[in-house]
């Protein structure tokens, strides 16, 4: 947990001072869709050590169904699985219903065995055209 709290922590820091000011206004959200359980144990150990962070568990549908498809004025933590090379299809089709405002991300990707060829770009790309600022990525 700690290699990935230092990557967090060093994908933040390369941000400009401005972008660090503004995101310490912002509240913070962890979502993480998992289906093993290793994404939840990891979005539990953050939301500790993450004053304040909201932790919301995406993976069922129902969940997902019951959102605010605004992401406004927050810090997203978002992570989630490789299927078959990229993000999962029922993820995908989450991502693309959302809409951020004022609103930054930080990807967390986990993966075994497979290849994660396009798990980042894919996300990325949804993402920034969805309005979210893409602070970094962690796979």
């Amino acid at each position: 947990m700690n290699v990935f709290l230092h990557m967090i922590s060093y994908a933040i820091a390369k941000r400009s001072d401005s972008i660090m000011a503004e995101m310490n206004k912002m509240s913070t959200e962890i979502w993480y869709f998992s289906g093993t359980g290793q994404g939840k144990s990891l979005g539990k150990e953050l939301g500790k050590r993450i004053m304040g962070a909201k932790l919301y568990n995406i993976t069922p549908y129902s969940t997902r169904c019951n959102m605010n498809k605004l992401v406004e004025n927050k810090n997203l933590i978002l992570i989630y699985p490789v299927y078959a090379s990229t993000v999962p299809l029922i993820l995908q089709e989450f991502l693309n219903q959302l809409q951020a405002k004022n609103s930054n991300v930080i990807l967390m990707i986990l993966w075994g065995n497979a290849h994660n060829a396009h798990a980042c770009s894919c996300a990325k790309s949804i993402l920034s055209n969805r309005g979210f600022h893409i602070v970094g990525a962690i796979e």
